[in-house]
């Protein structure tokens, strides 16, 4: 598993003991949203130059922050949200452009090759509304996420209804290609719900996101397929501090995630299970770090399939 950690710093967490592996300090200018590349050789990171300049994407040795490559150019992309295929060295990541500063979706060897766009100003899709469906059209697109078997895209985005010129966000899911943008979640007559966090359950049933509810953040599963929605939130909160950075375990039935806490907090993990279209709570809350041992905090965590040699 990977953090953020200390201003500059990354961490590599046992997803089991909770013990830091590794704290790295990679030689750039601060360490932003951190990823796993595939078979966690490779950390992703987000971060301006040291020079500075527009974040951009960087790897590097994950253990030890050496032979960084930067990936993106700050001249042409401003990123902001990434996440390492789980079955291929690619990177899918949101970034705005630096001509019309259009907010997008695109895709990237974890060696900078290959690069394209994925998602496009103006492009159509249609919201579910009822037994209706009401054409749209995406202003911007952000915070995409892998499924398990590499498959899909899950994302959110900024839409605008064509008849009512009416604005809203939603959660669509595309394939890895880019093609069969499909709106899955939508919530009516609210035009400012970001969704955070969203990540998928590893059997690929469900996807798991943040979501503004009046002044608190509520997590939510969303069976894929169905539409069902459970809501997970008051189970995982401590203190009544709402949760925050959350993601799902690719080898178990659990969730990690951090509470709402300046500079990170520590890392919990609860259990779920799966009921038909339903995904419950199972198991109990259990804090997995330490932050008073090791003098930091923990922030957005990503959990890949394989254990760092």
């Amino acid at each position: 598993m990977i953090c953020g950690s200390r201003a500059g710093h990354y961490v590599i967490v046992n997803p089991t003991e909770g013990t830091d592996v590794a704290e790295v300090a990679p030689n750039v200018k601060f360490v932003g949203e951190v990823s796993l590349a595939y078979m966690s050789k490779r950390a992703i990171l987000v971060s301006p130059l040291v020079g500075g300049g527009s974040p951009a994407i960087f790897t590097c040795d994950a253990l030890t922050g050496n032979n960084l490559n930067q990936i993106t150019s700050e001249n042409e992309y401003y990123v902001q949200h990434i996440d390492g295929s789980p079955v291929a060295e690619k990177i899918v990541f949101s970034a705005k452009d630096m001509v019309n500063w259009n907010l997008h979706i695109h895709s990237i060897n974890e060696d900078g090759t290959g690069h394209g766009q994925m998602s496009f100003q103006d492009e159509g899709v249609s919201c579910p509304d009822k037994n209706t469906n009401v054409a749209a059209k995406i202003v911007g697109a952000y915070m995409p996420s892998w499924s398990p078997d590499g498959t899909k895209i899950a994302f959110a985005a900024y839409l605008r209804e064509l008849e009512t010129n009416y604005a809203h966000n939603s959660i669509i899911v595309m394939s890895s290609d880019g093609n069969g943008k499909t709106v899955v979640y939508d919530v009516p007559n609210k035009e400012e719900i970001h969704y955070d966090d969203i990540c998928w359950t590893r059997d690929g049933e469900f996807l798991v996101f943040s979501m503004a509810e009046g002044s608190r953040r509520a997590v939510r599963a969303l069976h894929y397929s169905s539409g069902t929605v459970t809501n997970l939130h008051n189970f995982m909160n401590v203190n009544n501090v709402d949760v925050q950075d959350h993601w799902t375990s690719p080898t178990q039935d659990v969730i990690v995630y951090m509470l709402v806490s300046p500079g990170g907090s520590d890392l919990y993990t609860i259990g779920y299970e799966v009921e038909g279209e339903n995904l419950k709570i199972s198991a109990g809350q259990s804090r997995l770090t330490d932050e008073m041992a090791v003098g930091h905090g923990y922030t957005e965590p990503d959990w890949q399939h394989w254990d760092l040699q």
